[in-house]
């Protein structure tokens, strides 16, 4: 930090921190903790996670102690130990920290949050291959420090909005086991109170046809299209991709290949099998399987895709890297309800996704603004009130 106000402190991190070395707890996996990467905080370590190499001993670790993974500090991998995990332990590649009484531990856990400063980390990792930032080089970082009160004020304005931004997520979640309550309820019961019968694509009823997903819609693929590509011909076309934050968009060009109705699915990864209805002008890349109804006046890609939202994932090959390729896709078995039935599907489903919708721009709005207010409060360019 070049510049800073001057009743601010420039001081090394290790006159803040001391670490601590407890003695080793006996080995009780049901107490491990960790931290999560990108600044999520500790948890209690899931029983799925594997120890990393040389990880043998474990010390306990107390409630208002810093931690960060040596592995993953650069990722923003920090956390202060709440109060129901104080006692627990962690391996010897996630230390933790006594912070002097001069500095309050939540300002200093927001400030590692900030991505530029994290990653700024990295230049000071060790090793060779998987590297570490060990406490020895990370205490000889500078910091610019503020006043106590400064700091504490500064913490309570950043902790505010980060519980308002959990406040969102937690209604976002409470919205979204809404919608997939509506969508399994339309989706076996439709919305005319007809006989439900079992057929090969699950409990539907008895009017709905019964077939196989290439029954009712042509499947096709995307092509190969980069990043520098995309970047080099910018416009307003997006292009869709494998991922599936950000609706499955990663880019917009100046061209298209699609104009329509379709739906698309992921083929390959992580994400192979989630469904989205795409509609107008786009582009999608060869890891993206698309459907367009064979006839338009009796099937509705909208529907297709909550309907194949439901079941497309257990159909993924899992061995080796996930795939669900077009000649299974087509296979897969699909129930169609009249077109008008289609639409008031789509609408009610809709309704409850446009709540979610709201929700997570409010996030996205809370998120943006902690950005800002963090870089400015945390740089000293904004002062508050004390």
């Amino acid at each position: 930090m070049s510049e800073y106000p001057s009743d601010w402190k420039l001081i090394p991190i290790r006159e803040i921190i001391t670490e601590s070395r407890i003695n080793p707890e006996l080995d009780d996996p049901s107490k491990r903790i960790s931290v999560r990467l990108h600044c999520e905080g500790v948890e209690k370590r899931s029983e799925r996670a594997t120890d990393q190499a040389g990880a043998t001993r474990y010390y306990k670790r107390l409630a208002g102690q810093f931690i960060y993974g040596k592995q993953n500090l650069h990722k923003g991998a920090v956390g202060i130990v709440p109060e129901e995990l104080d006692g627990f332990c962690s391996s010897q590649d996630i230390p933790a920290f006594d912070i002097t009484p001069s500095v309050d531990p939540n300002w200093f856990l927001h400030l590692f949050r900030q991505r530029n400063f994290y990653e700024s980390l990295e230049n000071i990792a060790t090793g060779t291959g998987s590297k570490r930032i060990q406490p020895s080089e990370l205490g000889e970082k500078e910091i610019a420090v503020p006043p106590l009160p400064e700091q504490k004020k500064i913490a309570e304005i950043l902790s505010g909005i980060d519980q308002q931004i959990a406040n969102q997520q937690n209604k976002a979640s409470k919205w979204l086991h809404l919608h997939q309550g509506i969508l399994d309820l339309l989706m076996t019961q439709g919305t005319r109170g007809r006989a439900v019968v079992d057929t090969d694509a699950g409990k539907v009823p008895d009017n709905w046809k019964i077939g196989r997903v290439e029954d009712f819609f042509a499947l096709g693929r995307g092509r190969v299209i980069s990043i520098p590509y995309i970047k080099d011909h910018p416009g307003p076309y997006p292009v869709f991709s494998s991922q599936s934050k950000n609706n499955g968009e990663m880019g917009r060009m100046d061209t298209y290949d699609f104009d329509g109705d379709y739906f698309t699915w992921t083929t390959d990864g992580a994400y192979a099998g989630s469904v989205f209805a795409r509609s107008g002008k786009f582009n999608c890349t060869n890891v993206c399987g698309t459907g367009r109804a064979k006839s338009p006046d009796e099937a509705d890609t909208k529907f297709a895709a909550y309907f194949l939202q439901r079941v497309a994932k257990g159909h993924v090959s899992y061995v080796g890297n996930p795939k669900l390729m077009n000649n299974t896709f087509a296979e897969i078995p699909f129930a169609l309800p009249p077109i008008d039935e289609q639409s008031e599907i789509n609408e009610i489903i809709d309704s409850a996704r446009r709540n979610i919708d709201l929700i997570e721009s409010q996030i996205l709005s809370l998120s943006n603004l902690k950005k800002s207010v963090s870089s400015d409060l945390l740089s000293g360019r904004k002062r508050v009130s004390v």
